[in-house]
């Protein structure tokens, strides 16, 4: 494929946009207008979905940010991918995840670090949701000043609990 030849994102992104898009960034337009039907349509099955209380009406739409929760371990769930509107040299989209914190709360955290991104699309195309995982900070050898550290999508071990239900 060449810049010439565009593909357009109509509505949701799916993984293999996102790992395509990677593969040729020139070569993506982006049009995330989707159906108002199709996306009551997933507004719905998200909230049929739910399996407790808490993940129907709990916690609202506050979305956690990564860089606000690195290093803490969080059952991913599924992701999803939005129109980012972020000014500069980031991706013209981030990923939006479901997540269970350890004592089982769901969460939505939002990420735009290309390398989460990228592994996220990965997980999400060979079907490798749920999994533990983590967001670390990366250390470069020479970081680029006023720009914070790039983020990682890396393993995390499951926790555990004592007979008491206290998580070590």
């Amino acid at each position: 494929m060449t810049s010439k030849d565009l593909v357009t994102i109509d509505g949701t992104m799916t993984p293999a946009d996102v790992i395509g898009y990677f593969g040729n960034p020139d070569g993506f337009t982006f049009n995330f207008a989707e159906d108002p039907e199709a996306v009551s349509a997933r507004i719905e099955a998200r909230l049929l979905s739910a399996t407790s209380l808490d993940e129907l009406v709990g916690g609202g739409d506050d979305v956690l940010k990564a860089r606000d929760n690195l290093g803490k371990p969080f059952q991913f769930i599924s992701v999803e991918w939005r129109p980012s509107d972020m000014e500069g040299d980031g991706l013209p989209f981030y990923a939006l995840f479901k997540l269970s914190d350890a004592q089982g709360n769901i969460h939505l955290m939002s990420c735009g670090a290309r390398n989460v991104v990228l592994k996220a699309a990965k997980i999400a195309q060979e079907g490798w949701f749920p999994c533990w995982l983590r967001i670390v900070e990366v250390q470069v050898k020479n970081p680029v000043k006023g720009r914070s550290a790039p983020l990682d999508l890396v393993s995390a071990p499951e926790p555990t609990f004592d007979s008491e239900g206290k998580e070590f």
